[in-house]
């Protein structure tokens, strides 16, 4: 075989591949959205870092596959992992089954086995919150759920339908209906 037929051989094949590529990731963001609602980028194993003024990190997020829409600037999440650093400087780590950002960030819902939980520092206990589904504020370091939530705390439990929590150096949590705790004294 001459060395042009080669070259040339080589050049198609690396078409037909590059075709075949970029057909399966255009059938990928095809699968989210309907019509007018088209994505116009993804990412798949996404690991994303936001920073504050002073470079120190304010958010971090893993998740299997983002998906983000340019006619409303929305994102989709499928299976994101998130910390949420406070102002007081305690993170909260975030995990649910899918997740929806708002196109001005300021609003993220999550969905489905909703998981959340801080560790100790000082003199503020760890905090474990479990849910079906939550909204975050993180701006104004805000959650609420309408959903069955469970929050545990060393020595409590509580039960209830309905929550919002402030997630501030305090965590203030308020659940709202049909709540029932279990209250263990320290020895």
């Amino acid at each position: 075989m001459s060395r042009r037929t080669l070259i040339t051989a080589s050049l198609l094949a690396l078409l037909v591949a590059g075709s075949f590529w970029l057909g399966g990731n255009r059938r990928i963001a095809a699968d989210y959205g309907d019509e007018g609602h088209v994505a116009d980028w993804f990412m798949i194993g996404a690991n994303i870092e936001q920073l504050d003024d002073n470079g120190s990190a304010q958010r971090t997020l893993q998740s299997g596959r983002i998906v983000h829409f340019a006619d409303d600037q929305t994102t989709t999440l499928n299976a994101p992992e998130m910390t949420l650093s406070t102002a007081n400087g305690l993170p909260w780590r975030v995990v649910s089954v899918q997740g929806w950002i708002s196109g001005d960030q300021k609003e993220i819902r999550l969905l489905g086995d909703v998981h959340m939980d801080r560790d100790a520092s000082g003199k503020q206990p760890p905090i474990q919150i479990e849910t079906a589904d939550l909204t975050l504020f993180p701006e104004r370091e805000y959650a609420v759920t309408e959903q069955t939530t469970h929050v545990v705390r060393p020595g409590h439990r509580m039960k209830g339908i309905g929550m919002e929590a402030w997630l501030d150096q305090n965590a203030r949590i308020v659940l709202h209906s049909k709540v029932r705790g279990h209250h263990e004294p320290t020895k």
